[in-house]
């Protein structure tokens, strides 16, 4: 992939940990979907989101959570569809991955859109209750059993 990276004239960089750095430095990221996700958008880094997992994992997951979206930012964003980009599963291929990075990047004001939401995030996050607020959630969702 490096190879091909340099070639098309990206110089990638990958990392283990540091990530509010990378984060920080960077102008566009790709991300698995986890915790990672969640602190790109903190730190204002527009983002496609990206998950392929066990085929068995998925179909368990699926019928045990209800949930249209995977990236932290996306739910806690909520809306009609995902903000981020998410490609899930067979969607979750090179060109597909490709094709939607480049017309994210070519688009006019799409970043700024991006960089907009997580501002959002960020804002619904501050307050000082996060803690609260999930554990509420959380105590919400364990009464519904």
């Amino acid at each position: 992939m490096c190879a091909a990276a340099k070639r098309a004239g990206i110089d990638p960089v990958f990392t283990r940990g540091d990530n509010n750095d990378l984060f920080g430095a960077a102008d566009f990221g790709i991300l698995c979907s986890g915790t990672a996700t969640l602190e790109a958008a903190l730190a204002g880094l527009p983002m496609v989101i990206v998950y392929r997992g066990h085929p068995l994992n998925i179909f368990i997951a699926k019928r045990m959570v209800n949930i249209d979206r995977i990236g932290l930012p996306n739910i806690i964003l909520g809306g009609e569809t995902p903000t981020f980009p998410e490609l899930i599963q067979r969607d979750a291929d090179a060109a597909s991955l490709a094709d939607r990075v480049i017309t994210i990047l070519s688009a006019p004001g799409e970043c700024d859109r991006l960089r907009d939401a997580c501002r959002e995030v960020k804002a619904r996050l501050a307050g000082g209750r996060t803690s609260e607020a999930v554990a509420e959630e959380a105590l919400r969702l364990a009464a519904r059993e």
